[in-house]
């Protein structure tokens, strides 16, 4: 089940999307009749939510992509936008409902954490660092094995991402059995 769908550049909510508290919240409050700020705000859930192949923000780490999405949308009134509780709200249970429906999202969100950390611990290390009885705290050994290391990290990390995806955007039939893409969803 999709929450939003896009249209053109907008983020619309589907029908289930509507039923939802507190989605059917941000569309009620806003007045305007093309509902341009509800559409933004459900854009920036989206943006922020979502693990579809289609969302260029997937694959920023998550206390990054808050931001850019927000600029990515907001533009110049990116610093009057306030996460407000019905926004909050609206990504907790977004996020809720993906793990829910992927018995493996939850490992591969874990695995990627561990990844990140990784990454880190990479990009920080000193290699000058020495233990309590002067000796090298890491042996260049340990340091090649690591990054021998990342290249498999990074091919499991892609096929869990894959198998996630597989599960909650199973590719949909129609009559003719014919296969529906996940931009015609």
């Amino acid at each position: 089940m999709d929450l939003f769908k896009v249209e053109g550049n907008l983020v619309v909510p589907t029908e289930h999307a509507l039923l939802m508290y507190p989605y059917s919240e941000i569309w009620d409050r806003d007045t305007d009749p093309t509902k341009l700020e509800a559409k933004r705000q459900f854009a920036y859930i989206e943006l922020n939510c979502s693990y579809k192949k289609s969302n260029p923000y997937k694959g920023f780490a998550d206390d990054v992509r808050k931001g850019k999405v927000l600029k990515a949308i907001y533009r110049e009134d990116a610093d009057s936008f306030v996460e407000d509780e019905l926004i909050v709200e609206g990504m907790k249970l977004y996020e809720y409902l993906r793990v829910e429906a992927s018995p493996t999202l939850q490992y591969y969100l874990s695995a990627k954490a561990g990844a990140e950390k990784m990454m880190s611990w990479l990009n920080d290390f000193d290699m000058d660092k020495l233990d309590s009885r002067g000796n090298p705290l890491y042996k260049p050994r340990e340091i090649t094995s690591a990054l021998k290391d990342s290249y498999d990290v990074m091919k499991t990390l892609n096929a869990m991402e894959e198998k996630v995806y597989e599960q909650l955007f199973e590719t949909m039939k129609t009559k003719g059995n014919k296969e529906i893409n996940h931009f015609e969803m």
